[in-house]
């Protein structure tokens, strides 16, 4: 209708059958018939978002289900040793070349300007009545938000399922779009993935409200406002966000809700005991999405660079490999739950540290041959770091992302292998694949020159096992226990 009429006032016009003033009162019926239709669209989706709510609320009054969540997937049954062995010394003629090795590409350091000072911008939304201002430290960046104070509603344990009704008919009645735009914008200005989303909003829901069950229930609602797909359960003691992942979750409470699982990822999980959860089994919308773990990003946080000094020898010569890097990044990190290895894998470095990484590595490993630079980048990274494995470190297995290795102060095999396939990916440029064994990591890389040792076939393309772990191993030596296995081949 409104092409038609469009359509239509230009023949009027290109014809010049009727006058000025008359093409310029059709044109303004024709905007006013055009909002009229806007409006009335937009009063039907809010009829129907009303009407949904009151439907969902209607619903969370029923009788909910008792669930026994599982206590969370083990990733390893096997543990990992907790002294790591050393290689037994290698003829002075290390690994024979098949054939001629070529010398390594030209190491060029990435041009990467100065880092600017990120101040994030203040979301400009319509000025409501009767809000207040917030002011948020989220990781080192002050975020400023509008909130209406009505998002309080007061909740105390012990929670229901009435009570939870309950909140959400009385939230669902406050406008909450402009805390959603707010929401958006600095998820977009700071780079957040789906774990980022979570955590501003459960850190800047802790602001206004003075109980964690309010927030909680606050933090599923505006959630699910945000198209995720996230239920809440409680217990005799708690309430709890449960929600379903692209990726598998380890070492997380999970229960099957019409054969998905829903993971349990409230900010309390260290605390209480989810032996038993009530929850529901209706979805708010079947177009919500699950949370993604993958960061394809890393957040644009606040926070000053440390930098860290790492030595090692090779042949007997001392070299110091300076490596700087964010806090703030390693504090996002800290209780980021357990997930798919080949999510380390890619989660990118940020520029700033694998610049000064490769800035230190380039004249150790300019001119050497493909296997000699390789042994180079495998010798740091077997002995710049402490061992020590995950329990005896965190007291829970957590595998670090690169930013994390070069923080604490010790490390892994799976730690190690993250950083050391960053490391010749970025610095050497070489193809790199993970290398999952029962109880151990490794890697292998794929060279251009035939080499011989331990080998592994990744699309019909040999690739040499490099060890991170395996103290003063050189390519194409695996640990004794794991020589002829067949790992599992984490690509990324």
């Amino acid at each position: 209708m409104k092409l038609f009429k469009i359509i239509l006032i230009s023949m009027i016009i290109c014809t010049s059958l009727i006058s000025q003033e008359t093409v310029e009162e059709m044109m303004k019926q024709m905007q006013s018939d055009v909002q009229n239709e806007i409006d009335e669209t937009n009063k039907a989706v809010k009829a129907y978002i009303s009407e949904q709510d009151s439907l969902f609320a209607e619903f969370l009054k029923k009788e909910w289900e008792l669930f026994k969540p599982e206590s969370g997937i083990k990733r390893e049954e096997k543990p990992k040793p907790v002294k790591i062995p050393s290689a037994p010394p290698i003829p002075k003629k290390e690994i024979k070349e098949e054939t001629i090795v070529k010398p390594i590409k030209k190491i060029v350091i990435p041009e990467i300007k100065k880092e600017p000072v990120i101040i994030p911008k203040e979301i400009i939304i319509t000025p409501k009545k009767h809000t207040k201002k917030i002011s948020l430290d989220y990781y080192n960046r002050e975020l400023n938000f509008e909130y209406d104070p009505k998002f309080y509603v007061p909740v105390q344990m012990p929670v229901k399922n009435k009570k939870i009704s309950e909140y959400w008919n009385s939230i669902s009645r406050i406008k909450v779009d402009f805390f959603l735009e707010q929401i958006k914008g600095y998820e977009k200005q700071l780079k957040l993935n789906d774990w980022g989303v979570y955590q501003l909003t459960y850190q800047t829901a802790q602001k206004f409200n003075q109980s964690e069950e309010s927030t909680t229930l606050f933090t599923w609602y505006i959630l699910t406002k945000l198209g995720y797909k996230v239920n809440i359960g409680y217990g005799s003691d708690f309430i709890a966000l449960l929600a379903p992942a692209e990726n598998m979750l380890y070492s997380t409470p999970f229960l099957t809700l019409s054969g998905e699982k829903y993971f349990v990822i409230t900010s309390s999980n260290g605390k209480k005991n989810f032996s038993q959860i009530y929850t529901y089994k209706t979805e708010y919308s079947k177009s919500q999405r699950k949370i993604n773990y993958e960061v394809k990003e890393l957040p644009l946080l606040g926070g000053n660079k440390t930098v860290k000094n790492l030595k090692f020898k090779y042949k007997g010569v001392p070299y110091t490999v300076n490596s700087n890097f964010n806090d703030n990044i390693v504090e996002f990190f800290k209780y980021y739950p357990q997930t798919d290895f080949y999510v380390y894998f890619q989660t990118p470095i940020s520029q700033s540290t694998i610049y000064s990484m490769i800035k230190s590595l380039k004249p150790i490993v300019e001119n050497k041959s493909e296997s000699e630079a390789v042994n180079i980048i495998l010798c740091f990274v077997q002995t710049a770091f402490n061992y020590k494995t995950d329990n005896d470190n965190f007291g829970r297995e957590k595998p670090l992302f690169p930013e994390e290795t070069l923080f604490y102060k010790y490390s892994d095999c799976e730690d190690r292998s993250i950083l050391f396939a960053h490391l010749v990916e970025k610095v050497l440029d070489m193809d790199v694949v993970g290398l999952k064994y029962k109880g151990h990591m490794a890697t292998a890389v794929k060279f251009e020159s035939n080499l011989s040792g331990d080998k592994i076939v990744y699309k019909s393309d040999n690739y040499l096992v490099c060890d991170p772990t395996y103290i003063n191993a050189h390519i194409g030596q695996a640990m004794p226990q794991f020589k002829g296995k067949n790992p599992e081949i984490i690509a990324f």
